[in-house]
Formats: C-alpha cells, structure tokens, sequence
C-alpha cells in the first residue's frame, strides 16, 4: 500500500501543504478550524510524519547563541542544563548574521532528524529566517520579546524604567545613553529611545545618545564621550556589560572616578555585574525564569502540551557603580 504523504491530507482536508505542515508541526499560528480539520483528515488517512515531533529519536534541542558571545553574558550555559534536566540533549549552534552563513546552519539543523526544536537567544535572527530553513522542524521558541511565535515575555519597557528612575532618584540630571549603532533600527531599540524621550520630558533629565561605532575603535569612541562629559554628564546608561566596560576604559583613562565622579548603570546580568571594579549597577532579565518557562514552553510544542504565555519583570541589583549626583563646576 502506498504510504500517505502530506500531500494527501492536504487534499482531504481541502487546505494547502503549508497549512497542514503548520497545523501538525505548530510552527507557525493557524486558525483552530483548520488546525481540527487537518487533524480529523490525517486520523481518517492514517497520515504519520516521518518527523513526529515526538518519536524517540528526536531528542535534541538546537540552542542558537551569538558566534562571539562573551561567558556569563548570555544565558546559554542555564539553557544548556535546563534541557539536560528536562531529558533532552542540547546542541549549541554559534550563528552571526552573514546570510551565507547563517543559511548554512539553519539549513543543518533543519535537516537533522534528531532535533526536535529550536531556541533562539540571537536577536538579529528573526521568524522568517527560521521558518525558511528550519521548516521541517516542528517548533520554535524565542529567548527574547517581539517574536510572532514567542510565548515567554519581558518587559523592556519597565528595565528602561528601572534603570532611569534609579538615576533620577540619585540626582543625576545629564545623562548619556550608550548604545550599539546596529540596533537604532531594531523595534525594541525603537520603544527604548520613545520611553527615554518621554521619561526626560516627565521628570526634568536631560539625555544625550552616544552609538557605538562599528569598527571597535577607541579613537572614534572617546572623542564622542570626552563631548559628553564636557557637556555636564554625570551618568551613563550603557546597552550591556561590553559596553560598559568601554566606559570603565574611557573613564579609567580620563582619570575620571567611578562612582564619585560619574555613575555608570548597565543592563546585563549578575555574573557580568560582579567582574567589574567597582561591581556594576545593573537591570536583570530574571535569567533562571526565563530559561525554565522558555524550554518547558518549547517542549510543551513538542509533546503537544497547552501552555499560557508568561510576562517576566526585569529586577534593579544595585552595584558599587552609581552614587549620588555631584554639582560639575
């Protein structure tokens, strides 16, 4: 007898073989009509794919992490123990944003049999580029906010919040935002520079924005910081712990005392917090939260499990890097 493509039920249920991937595999939100009669048409044909998300041997989880990311500053090593602990075996793919390259991978993992989902804590690979050459693979689950398949949320909004009041609270009236030149345009950078404007206009700060060349050079950087601290800067708000540590440098160079002189508060997470002298002020994601509710999200896709979608709440962890504001003469 010949076997039952999908192909078959996609006639049955009179729908696409897009549909009919999607409604099986989940990879993708479909309507719950056509999702029951692609089901009710795969029942009465007897359809079984050869990928079943939950046959044994697909017991993998492809974790997607930054080509040059630094230890501690992403949650990769907590995502690989959780998936340990939860009976799957994690395999961590460096990814970048050349196409080429980035097609490569994606292409392996979407054609490796033995994976049964993805996490993805690379925030310039989007919904599409996963679809695209993952799509064999029956679900996708995203470490960070503003995915169209994403079920585990932070509030970004409320880390900008976080980070600004604390500033206020100290006095610092003249602030600088430090941030990566690549990301102005991204969606969350977007909101970030919105809810400054407005925080400013709201409380009497003024903030100045410094961009992160490119090319990683000290030259085109400190120039633009020297313009701010003569400008009356007495903090500074940097994107991560990288570029908090550039910071440090400038400052360290200048002769410029951390915290007497000027605060420095980043957002990053506490094992990156802790390497700096002094010990960083910083805004957490809550870490270990986001990577339980995030892979039982994933499995739950994979063993066809109802989850809810969850919010998480970033948390200040004061350091030694911020202090009240002094008067610049």
């Amino acid at each position: 007898m010949r076997e039952v493509t999908i192909n078959d039920v996609a006639r049955e249920a009179g729908c696409s073989k897009a549909a009919v991937s999607y409604a099986i595999n989940r990879t993708r939100p479909i309507s719950p009509a056509v999702r029951k009669k692609v089901l009710e048409a795969a029942e009465r044909l007897g359809y079984h794919p050869s990928g079943k998300r939950n046959s044994p041997r697909k017991k993998s989880i492809a974790l997607l992490v930054r080509g040059d990311f630094p230890v501690g500053d992403e949650p990769a090593f907590t995502f690989h123990h959780e998936i340990l602990r939860r009976g799957y075996v994690p395999q961590i793919f460096l990814c970048d944003t050349d196409p080429d390259a980035l097609k490569t991978v994606l292409g392996a993992i979407g054609n490796d049999r033995n994976i049964a989902g993805v996490i993805n804590a690379v925030p310039d690979i989007g919904s599409l580029n996963l679809l695209k050459y993952c799509r064999e693979l029956p679900s996708f689950i995203y470490a960070r906010n503003g995915c169209m398949l994403c079920s585990v949320h932070c509030n970004y909004t409320h880390r900008m919040r976080l980070a600004l009041a604390h500033l206020h609270a100290l006095g610092h009236r003249r602030i600088v935002f430090f941030i990566d030149a690549a990301t102005t345009d991204k969606p969350q950078m977007i909101d970030n520079l919105a809810f400054l404007k407005e925080f400013c206009l709201s409380s009497g700060m003024d903030a100045g924005i410094v961009e992160h060349p490119e090319r990683r050079d000290n030259s085109l950087l400190f120039p633009k910081l020297d313009r701010e601290w003569k400008n009356g800067t007495t903090a500074v708000l940097a994107w991560n712990a990288f570029f908090a540590s550039m910071i440090y440098q400038w400052a360290y160079e200048r002769e410029i005392r951390i915290p007497d002189m000027l605060s420095v508060l980043a957002f990053c997470d506490a094992f990156s917090a802790q390497g700096f002298a002094p010990p960083l002020t910083s805004v957490q994601i809550p870490t270990e939260q986001l990577v339980r509710y995030t892979v039982d999200a994933l499995l739950a896709r994979i063993e066809d499990r109802k989850t809810e979608d969850v919010l998480l709440h970033p948390f200040l962890s004061p350091g030694s890097s911020t202090a009240p504001a002094l008067k610049k003469y």
